[in-house]
């Protein structure tokens, strides 16, 4: 099964940040493709917000800053779902991610009109893809220690 679209990102009333993720490939025990209605299957039904798996690890990040799912917006930097997940796709997601930054640039300036909002990113290949080519790449290790 082909999937043709692509999850909406999620925009709380009031956001403060900006999280992004790499793209909404993901897979089912049985290799099926899962498909989500928004960004890492974040939904909300009577307030409360329904299978966290995908966000968990990032919304426990965000909680230790004061922030929730009520003020981040959440988007991926390639929106399409792809043949395989990001770590498995590296060479196709890097070209897809930069054919996307002007697209995700122009929606983050929509939403943030003053680009005072920070970002968050919640994966080492989205630092790799946006850092500017003169500087130098630190390791995942670098950046948790420094």
């Amino acid at each position: 099964m082909k999937i043709t679209t692509p999850p909406k990102p999620y925009k709380p009333k009031y956001p403060k940040a900006f999280v992004l993720g790499c793209d909404p490939t993901a897979f089912k025990k049985n290799g099926d493709k899962l498909e989500f209605e928004f960004v890492f299957n974040i939904q909300k039904v009577n307030e409360k917000y329904k299978d966290k798996r995908y966000f968990a690890g990032i919304l426990s990040n965000l909680k230790y800053l004061g922030l929730d799912l009520e003020n981040v917006y959440v988007q991926n930097m390639v929106t399409d779902y792809l043949g395989e997940e990001t770590s498995k796709n590296k060479k196709v997601w890097k070209q897809k991610a930069r054919e996307s930054i002007a697209e995700r640039k122009a929606e983050f300036d929509r939403a943030d009109p003053g680009g005072k909002w920070p970002f968050f990113l919640t994966s080492w290949f989205l630092y790799d893809v946006l850092l500017n080519d003169d500087l130098p790449l630190k390791s995942p290790k670098e950046l948790y220690e420094s």
